[in-house]
């Protein structure tokens, strides 16, 4: 799918001077053509070869000897390579080896830096580092580098021949940012960062597909499809298309309504009239692109067509009406290979500080406070609850939402705010020991306030089950089409950042994914802060004299990409997100307000010290562990657990609700069915101290 326009053409234009953004668009184009194999792109990957490597003959010679040479030479197209060597290097002999590199060796370089490390001594600083090339067979390369400190920028050329070169630096102040090649002198992969999504990226593809409206006929997009299909382009029904098949590819959306085109990105805020062209990182595959196109009508579509395949190769975003271009942007990236260095911690002008009650004040007219925790800081727990106080003293009326508590939670949450039934039953209800891994007690001060006072508190989340199933059996496709009506329909998972961070969280934790499986991770994750995001929105939509307190994990609470902006998209509403300090760096992006507060713990809770599973025949005791006494008092591995003070034990979370109200010291009795092999099984009562 590349068809190539005079401008791309090589020509005797290609030995002008070009400029760094110039040869930064050249470079897109050449990575976008990586692995389209059709002669037409290999025509185009030759010229812009040939015209990076008439800028770097033309840095190398000067320019006053090589435009006398570059006399001597006629482009045209395809690239007359022979012609160029042979020219260059009856000029300038030490060329030939330049020509022997550039053009016998088909990879390019790939350009890192290994070990960079500063050194104070004497006031003075040295800044050292290891230049690498990661390709198969080293180049013999100039390489420029540019060093930022708070009080200068060095630039050096630096030679190199080897797969590694060591460089140093002498530095008056700590450097800051290290960026190779800022100016494009050098053919080279892009790296992501450098690499913004847009037009050509999709349209250069080797294969890219294309999600058809069901309705061809009755769209605004049969022209446009035409032209695809004649370029090569893949088509399939945009309603019975998957996640899988978009997942690593490049995509093109017609239309924004089809249900995984609303699955990925919501409802992109298009121009209802005229022809719109919205390029994005795909989603399920930040290496492609996903393009989204909408059109009001087939003459705004034919309107465009001449534009879209001519003019717009370089934009992320374009709007057009009648075929005249009303809008276009191209998303910012960085210019030049680039490392953070060291950089200044962040600090806070303690003369803005506030008390509680001033922050509380300003926030009296916002509708919702997200108040960010770590789920095991009990800390975290008792700034939650001074924030609802709060709220609740200044007179509106309060809801909270919990992320601890699903959907089908609700109606035990509704029984114990109006006191029908107790904290047990309660708890049972619930399925709280089921739905969330931590300790109640970090929570119950909250739900009592919300009982005592009457309080909605409203289970913001998905059932377990539903995201677990996505992440570990294959993603949205495991899902029955009950689940499904479950979860929201619209979720944007292109929002900036997203997938970044929550690839980081995964990662950190030593864990490993294929690409497929770190997809279905990352769309469970969306589908955890959509679905409490519609949660918060349906129940604020239906008691608009409503503020609501949002107790969710810090990770949820988020202002650039979390739940805050879903909730934004679904209504119209003031949000602010209240964090406490730790260990992390949280920015103006992330949150409103960061809160100290001292640690606090609870005492533990008493535990047996077994490792249990439900089963057909009960609980049984899959292991025993050394943090309680089971193993010491005489229950063994194989056990079925039936009662604990006589109350029965049919399930895991009966014994966790029944170990609840016990307290550390005390002894329980533990009825056990021992299986045996010839004998009958023996049935026991064990006493454990706990």
């Amino acid at each position: 799918m590349t068809p190539q326009t005079p401008a791309q053409r090589p020509d005797q234009a290609a030995t002008r001077p070009t400029t760094a953004a110039e040869r930064k668009a050249l470079l897109i184009r050449l990575q976008s053509l990586q692995e389209n194999t059709s002669e037409s792109a290999r025509q185009e990957k030759e010229a812009v070869k040939a015209t990076m490597l008439l800028h770097m003959l033309r840095r190398q010679l000067g320019d006053e000897r090589f435009d006398t040479t570059v006399k001597e030479l006629r482009l045209g197209s395809p690239v007359d390579w022979p012609a160029m060597r042979q020219t260059f290097v009856a000029a300038a002999p030490e060329l030939e080896a330049f020509f022997r590199q550039w053009l016998d060796q088909p990879e390019l370089p790939r350009l890192t830096i290994k070990a960079p490390v500063s050194r104070e001594e004497g006031g003075k600083i040295s800044f050292s580092l290891v230049l690498a090339q990661e390709q198969a067979v080293p180049a013999t390369l100039t390489v420029p580098m540019r060093i930022t400190t708070p009080g200068e920028v060095v630039n050096r050329e630096i030679p190199v021949s080897a797969a590694e070169t060591p460089v140093s630096f002498a530095l008056t102040e700590l450097p800051t940012e290290l960026l190779i090649d800022p100016e494009y002198h050098l053919p080279r992969p892009l790296v992501p960062d450098e690499y913004p999504p847009v037009w050509v990226r999709y349209r250069n593809s080797a294969k890219p597909l294309v999600l058809v409206p069901d309705d061809l006929t009755a769209s605004p997009y049969g022209p446009l499809v035409e032209r695809l299909r004649s370029l090569g382009c893949e088509t399939i029904p945009a309603a019975t298309a998957k996640d899988s098949d978009v997942a690593g590819r490049n995509a093109l959306f017609l239309g924004l309504d089809s249900t995984l085109a609303r699955a990925l990105f919501a409802r992109p805020n298009h121009p209802a009239a005229g022809f719109t062209l919205d390029v994005r990182a795909n989603p399920l595959g930040p290496e492609r692109v996903a393009v989204l196109i909408s059109s009001s009508s087939v003459a705004e579509t034919i309107q465009a067509l001449p534009r879209l395949f001519d003019d717009l190769d370089l934009v992320t975003f374009a709007h057009l009406a009648g075929g005249t271009i009303t809008e276009q942007r191209t998303r910012e990236s960085d210019m030049g290979l680039g490392w953070w260095l060291g950089l200044p911690p962040p600090g806070i002008a303690l003369a803005d500080r506030l008390d509680f009650n001033a922050i509380m004040e300003r926030l009296r007219n916002t509708r919702v406070i997200f108040v960010g925790e770590t789920h095991d800081k009990f800390e975290d727990h008792r700034l939650q609850l001074r924030v609802i106080r709060a709220m609740h003293r200044q007179g509106s009326k309060l809801a909270i939402g919990m992320e601890m508590f699903p959907h089908s939670s609700q109606a035990a949450l509704d029984a114990f705010v109006a006191g029908t039934i107790d904290e047990p039953e309660f708890l049972k209800k619930s399925g709280y020991f089921k739905n969330w891994g931590f300790d109640y007690r970090f929570y119950r001060d909250i739900l009592d306030y919300a009982r005592a006072n009457k309080l909605p508190v409203v289970g913001l989340n998905l059932d377990k089950g539903i995201t677990n199933k996505v992440f570990r059996n294959g993603g949205l496709a495991a899902l029955s089409p009950e689940e499904r009506d479950t979860i929201p329909a619209e979720r944007d998972l292109a929002l900036p950042g997203y997938r970044k961070r929550i690839t980081e969280a995964f990662t950190m934790h030593g864990q490993h994914a294929t690409p497929e499986q770190m997809n279905n991770f990352f769309q469970a994750q969306a589908l955890w802060d959509e679905a409490m995001a519609e949660s918060a929105a349906e129940f604020l939509r239906k008691n608009p004299d409503y503020r609501m307190m949002m107790v969710v994990g810090q990770g949820h609470a988020l202002k650039d990409n979390a739940i805050p902006p879903r909730l934004a998209r679904r209504m119209p509403v003031s949000v602010a997100v209240i964090l406490t300090a730790g260990e992390h760096e949280v920015t103006p992006n992330e949150a409103d307000y960061l809160v100290s507060v001292e640690p606090l713990s609870l005492p533990p809770l008493p535990v047996l010290g077994v490792q249990l599973a439900d089963s057909a025949k009960g609980v049984q005791v899959m292991g025993l562990s050394p943090e309680g006494k089971a193993g010491e008092a005489g229950i063994e591995e194989g056990d079925y657990l039936l009662s604990l003070d006589g109350g029965p034990i049919a399930t895991v979370d009966d014994l966790k609700l029944a170990l609840f109200y016990r307290k550390k010291g005390e002894t329980v009795r533990v009825k056990v069915l021992r299986p045996r092999k010839i004998l009958p099984d023996k049935t026991l009562i064990i006493a454990v101290p706990l």
